[in-house]
């Protein structure tokens, strides 16, 4: 049979095979490992809540990837005795491979053809849960619903038509995640969501980080009616013993060893899928425990182990984890301690928050960023703002001033910013569903950013930030050996003065910056702002700057 490089091949088994080796055409043997697979039937109601049925008996699959070309031959042997062998050739890529730290300039990707990569990412966490009505007016019933794969596609294709190439989901979500009570027991229909998404993304073009959990504790005597407290708490046992702590859970080899054993399960269906950009183990495990900070020395123990095995499990895909917002010295602390070296690229959570221990998360949102990333980044790997936006004090809620945010200015200031500071990505927006991004349509101020860095190869430009803000305009160049990037964004355009007060922004009438440019480019952010650019005399010069743009200087 021939077929691509980097083509997903599945092969379907009713029984069980006992070893499953592939055997390339040097006599190098690969083992292959297979799973459970349960048909799944999807439906949706008159309300387009989704119900997904089981539908036949479970049976035993294999995926796999072939990465160069030649002849193989997959050798299977089954529980009964039987063998089977299959022969594959292996003819040219069928895309760029995977995406990898780039081996011209660590601070950015690329793919394993060596083509650019840069990130134009958003987080499409999990679906919105919806309460079911326990049949009184106003009444809960504290169980929740999903439009689940639907709402998905109409996100995704959002995405797609405005350039954003990154998504990352929740598999850890009660939405997608397979767990029983049981920790080693898993509900195989789960996974058909998953599988879903994965062919979804490649149907748009969209590469995956997949984050595998998010629990944070653990109550068996305590029950609340929100989609806060599933979402975080877990209860597992273990031959009917129960973990009855974050920390156990950390340090006790019998709930690690249980919890590889899952990640074993993503493994064998999506190890190896040119679709997955990484595998993030946890979202902001500093934040496990009841009491927040007490096990920071058995998170960093805890990574320093499982980091190197998970890679081992997906050595194609890129490994990372995460830390909660950097909003105070304790956080701080967590990320500079942080076995960062074991990851294969670097991440900060940052957040408007006027309830934040340091001060500049309560102003600008693009000193939230810079501040941020002056603490912690380095240029030692790739550095990402994985989650932004704005908060209520101390993440008690979305920003009470996103629902008259029409134009986007947090969004644009949150998304655009870490571009022209050296990040590998742009800053990657939360809140993406009802509760901003997609009540406001604001996937449209992807696009400008999108567009701006789509021929660009920033693995080759030895980029620098140069940053010439003042008093009126934040102001950031990056500066490249062939081509350089801009930003400039009329500070009185901020939510303080538009979105607190209800007044409008100040023009600034004329400004220029010292800066050696032959011509310029504008994508234009705001259809309706009056900023016009011009160059000459060594200066790019800015007139009635009234909200901001983006150029591309040569």
């Amino acid at each position: 049979m021939k077929i691509k490089c980097y083509e997903r091949i599945e092969r379907e088994f009713k029984e069980k095979p006992k070893s499953i080796h592939l055997v390339d055409e040097n006599k190098k043997v690969i083992e292959l490992f297979s799973f459970e697979y349960q048909p799944v039937r999807i439906e949706y109601d008159n309300e387009g809540i989704e119900h997904l049925y089981t539908e036949g008996k479970i049976c035993h699959k294999i995926r796999f990837t072939l990465k160069s070309k030649g002849k193989y031959i997959l050798q299977i042997t089954f529980e009964s005795g039987e063998s089977k062998n299959e022969e594959f050739v292996a003819e040219e890529n069928i895309d760029e491979g995977y995406i990898e730290v780039s081996k011209k300039d660590r601070r950015y990707f690329s793919y394993s053809s060596g083509k650019d990569f840069y990130p134009i990412g958003v987080n499409l966490a999990f679906p919105r849960a919806c309460g079911v009505s326990n049949g009184k007016e106003f009444g809960l019933s504290g169980k929740f619903r999903y439009m689940g794969l639907r709402q998905y596609e109409r996100w995704f294709k959002k995405c797609a038509e405005n350039g954003v190439n990154l998504v990352r989901i929740w598999v850890g979500h009660p939405y997608f995640s397979p767990d029983t009570q049981n920790a080693d027991e898993y509900k195989w229909e789960q996974f058909a969501k998953l599988d879903m998404i994965v062919e979804m993304a490649k149907k748009y073009r969209i590469k995956l980080k997949i984050t595998l959990e998010q629990f944070r504790w653990f109550y068996y005597d305590k029950s609340e009616n929100g989609y806060i407290f599933e979402m975080f708490n877990k209860n597992f046992y273990l031959n009917g013993e129960k973990c009855s702590s974050a920390k156990e859970w950390l340090t006790e080899d019998k709930w690690k060893k249980e919890w590889l054993k899952k990640v074993e399960e993503y493994a064998k269906r999506y190890a190896g899928d040119t679709v997955i950009f990484a595998i993030e183990l946890w979202n902001e495990m500093n934040a496990m425990g009841e009491e927040w900070g007490t096990l920071y020395s058995d998170i960093i123990k805890w990574n320093e182990e499982m980091l190197p095995k998970v890679k081992k499990l997906f050595p194609d895909h890129l490994v990372v984890n995460s830390i909660g917002s950097l909003d105070s010295e304790e956080t701080l602390a967590m990320y500079n301690e942080f076995p960062w070296e074991k990851c294969d690229f670097k991440q900060m959570h940052r957040y408007l928050d006027q309830g934040g221990k340091y001060i500049d998360t309560t102003r600008h949102p693009v000193e939230v960023i810079q501040e941020g990333m002056k603490m912690i980044k380095d240029d030692t790997m790739p550095f990402i703002v994985a989650e932004t936006g704005a908060v209520n004090n101390n993440h008690s809620g979305e920003f009470k001033y996103y629902s008259c945010d029409d134009r986007g200015i947090i969004f644009v200031d949150c998304v655009y910013t870490p571009v022209f500071l050296g990040s590998a990505s742009c800053g990657h927006i939360w809140h993406w569903d009802q509760r901003y991004v997609e009540s406001k349509n604001l996937y449209k101020y992807f696009k400008p950013l999108a567009d701006m860095v789509s021929e660009i190869d920033f693995q080759n430009e030895e980029f620098e930030s140069i940053d010439f803000s003042d008093d009126e305009a934040y102001i950031f160049i990056l500066k490249g050996k062939t081509v350089s990037l801009g930003f400039i964004r009329n500070k009185s355009d901020c939510w303080q003065k538009v979105l607190r007060d209800f007044k409008s922004t100040t023009v600034i009438k004329e400004k220029e910056i010292s800066f050696n440019a032959t011509s310029i480019k504008e994508f234009k952010i705001w259809e309706d702002d009056s900023t016009k650019i011009s160059v000459g005399d060594e200066k790019i010069k800015f007139e009635n700057l009234l909200y901001g743009t983006i150029f591309k200087i040569v």
